[in-house]
């Protein structure tokens, strides 16, 4: 979007058509526009009204990546690191999250073409092996192997069973 609007493209079309152009083509763009240089400050007034508008344009732009960031201040992601305490927590539960992929559909086909109480008991059985494996990488994370492996083994269990409780049917 920034490389249409420095291209002088936009405003040449802002110039032609006036403020209905603005309207219809979406503010964003006109807004990237404005702030990259492609319109001048008295074209902008001159095409999109008031200086107020062109106030508020600026307001509409939440990042131009163009614009060249004054000494000291550096484009960072949020940190994920900390303490082994924090990071152990983290990774337990980005490990959960990821195991949430392959277990909730599994269970779900389980549930549906094999048996629901047995999905249920399953389902609860995987929840303890998280707790463990949880309680486990809490304590060392060299020891989260039997927590890790149950977790697995009851998702293979619940994927293939479903899986062959669909093609049976």
């Amino acid at each position: 979007m920034g490389e249409f609007a420095a291209s002088g493209k936009r405003s040449a079309a802002l110039a032609r058509h006036g403020a209905s152009a603005y309207k219809t083509a979406g503010a964003a763009i006109a807004c990237v526009g404005a702030e990259t240089g492609a319109l001048s400050k008295e074209r902008s007034h001159a095409v999109h009204g008031s200086r107020h508008l062109h106030r508020a344009r600026r307001l509409c732009l939440v990042h131009d990546q163009g614009r060249p960031r004054p000494p000291g201040v550096r484009r960072r992601g949020p940190r994920v690191t900390g303490s082994e305490a924090f990071e152990r927590v983290f990774r337990v539960q980005q490990n959960t999250v990821e195991q949430l992929v392959l277990f909730v559909p599994a269970l779900w086909l389980f549930g549906a073409y094999v048996s629901d109480p047995v999905a249920g008991i399953l389902g609860l059985c995987w929840t303890g092996a998280r707790v463990l494996y949880a309680t486990e990488y809490y304590a060392d994370a060299k020891r989260r192997g039997p927590g890790a492996a149950l977790t697995i083994l009851i998702a293979l269990v619940l994927l293939v069973g479903g899986t062959v409780g669909a093609l049976l049917r």
